[in-house]
């Protein structure tokens, strides 16, 4: 069996379709495999229909990237040199789940004899249909569609990054901040999060901010932007950040920069 672990990080995506009372949930929201060139991994979803009426959920992959601030960006397949479209598959594609009930939905990831070690990720999107054209007069609004993030990673873990920039800036209303940057330039996914302290120049800590977790795609860039309410005067900023796999080790990353606020 792979190993298995459940990631922090859950997507719910919106699109515009006509009014429906259809709400799916998927159990879990995510999971990161360590596999080997070669191997062939397995894995379940539950999809849970809280609805008070049937629904036809289509589910299909694709590729996705998260922006600087972490929004996601959902690609077409392949897209993607780390995408796992060509080693995935999900069955059934389809599935109608009557009322108050669930369904299970397999995937199934053959990682070729001849893949690159790091991790290599797609989206399950999962997307109710609608169970009936939309009537005249009836609006339209955004219905959630859900995605299961699907990490696998081959061969050993190696987690690489680097506190890029941590600099005072002035956000657009004005307002004093400290925005630090990091980027993942090795080949593994981690989670990312930390904390950032401000000291005067006698040493004392004057204020403190914790970073909450974020996920570091190989080659991605993360940004964290704190806003600063402090006297005018001169400040050391220390970051500590911690990258960890899951179920794995955890690796220290860390910066400094003075500034002054005026």
């Amino acid at each position: 069996m792979p190993a298995v672990t459940l990631g922090f990080i859950g997507i719910v995506l919106l699109s515009l379709v006509a009014f429906t009372q259809n709400a799916i949930e998927i159990d879990p929201a995510n999971a990161f495999l360590q596999g080997s060139p070669g191997q062939t991994l397995t894995g379940v979803i539950t999809v849970k229909n809280l609805s008070r009426s049937s629904v036809t959920v289509d589910a299909f992959l694709q590729d996705f990237w998260l922006e600087t601030g972490g929004r996601l960006q959902l690609l077409p397949p392949g897209s993607l040199p780390q995408s796992i479209d060509g080693w995935a598959s999900v069955e059934p594609p389809s599935m109608t789940i009557p009322s108050q009930s669930e369904l299970e939905i397999r995937y199934r990831v053959k990682i070729p004899a001849d893949a690159p070690s790091g991790t290599h990720w797609s989206a399950v999107v999962f997307r109710p249909q609608l169970n009936r054209p939309p009537a005249a007069g009836i609006s339209i609004r955004p219905v959630a569609q859900l995605a299961y993030i699907l990490y696998v990673n081959v061969g050993e873990n190696r987690v690489r990054g680097r506190i890029t920039a941590l600099r005072f800036i002035r956000e657009k209303a004005g307002s004093p901040a400290l925005k630090l940057t990091f980027e993942n330039n090795g080949a593994t996914y981690f989670t990312l999060a930390g904390k950032i302290e401000l000291r005067d120049p006698s040493g004392k800590r004057v204020a403190s901010q914790e970073l909450s977790p974020r996920a570091a795609l190989p080659g991605g860039v993360i940004e964290y932007t704190v806003p600063l309410e402090v006297q005018p005067g001169t400040y050391l900023a220390l970051a500590v950040l911690h990258g960890r796999v899951p179920g794995g080790e955890s690796y220290a990353f860390t910066g400094q920069a003075r500034f002054e606020v005026r």
